[in-house]
């Protein structure tokens, strides 16, 4: 179930992205991705296989790869007279780059974040060296805050407008007067929201941004298609 509501927030981010949606890993194959020595093997059916129900597909395919995987690094060290060597080897004064990117979480609103750098290293010495990096980063909202908040706010809107003029505590629901203003707030959002390559005079760029501009829109409603009539 989590999974499944991860991945449909991610598909419905692709909406207003121009992104496809991507099936979230699972962290069992997240960690079988890690596997450079075999005491990544151990660690992997100390941590993850262990908890897993005898039953289930994932322990009898972890049986099976994994006596393949020790026949192939056994078959690497024989290789390599008996030294099984890990990661890169450069000469003195050279330098090398390692590319990377990493997926952002679903925001409503912008976050800032500490993303950390870690690197181990061995010199002539045999000496295992480590050094650490972190680096403060803001990540802007999702694609989707701001239609979100255009679509409820116009839906609040909407309750609002009617209880003032009906002046009981629950009108009735005109569903396609409902439906359209839901529909005006998300057009109006998506006009007003941020984007990096335009300027705009107004611009929205979070949830509540376009929660208000949504409420404004389902209040307004009649006003702002009289304004886009005289437009058009």
């Amino acid at each position: 179930m989590a999974v499944f509501f991860v991945e449909s927030v991610d598909i419905y981010a692709s909406i207003f992205s121009k992104r496809k949606s991507q099936p979230t890993t699972p962290y069992w194959a997240e960690e079988a991705l890690r596997i450079d020595e075999w005491e990544d093997v151990e660690r992997l059916e100390k941590e993850v296989i262990s908890f897993e129900s005898t039953d289930s597909f994932l322990p009898k395919a972890y049986a099976i790869n994994k006596d393949k995987l020790q026949r192939v690094i056994e078959r690497l060290e024989k290789a390599q007279n008996g030294t099984f060597s890990k990661g890169v080897s450069l000469p003195v004064g050279s330098t090398i780059s390692f590319p990377f990117s990493f997926r952002a979480p679903h925001l409503l609103k912008q976050k800032r974040m500490d993303v950390s750098f870690k690197a181990s290293y061995k010199m002539a010495d045999d000496v295992v060296h480590t050094r650490s990096s972190t680096s403060r980063i803001l990540i802007l909202p999702s694609a989707f805050a701001v239609p979100t908040g255009g679509m409820i706010g116009a839906l609040v809107g909407y309750v609002i407008k009617s209880t003032l003029v009906s002046g009981t505590d629950l009108p009735t629901i005109n569903w396609e007067v409902l439906l359209g203003s839901i529909a005006l707030g998300l057009v109006v959002s998506l006009l007003v929201s941020r984007k990096p390559e335009t300027t705009k005079a107004i611009t929205v760029e979070d949830f509540v941004g376009g929660l208000i501009i949504g409420v404004l829109s389902g209040l307004y409603s009649e006003v702002i298609l009289t304004k886009l009539q005289a437009l058009l």
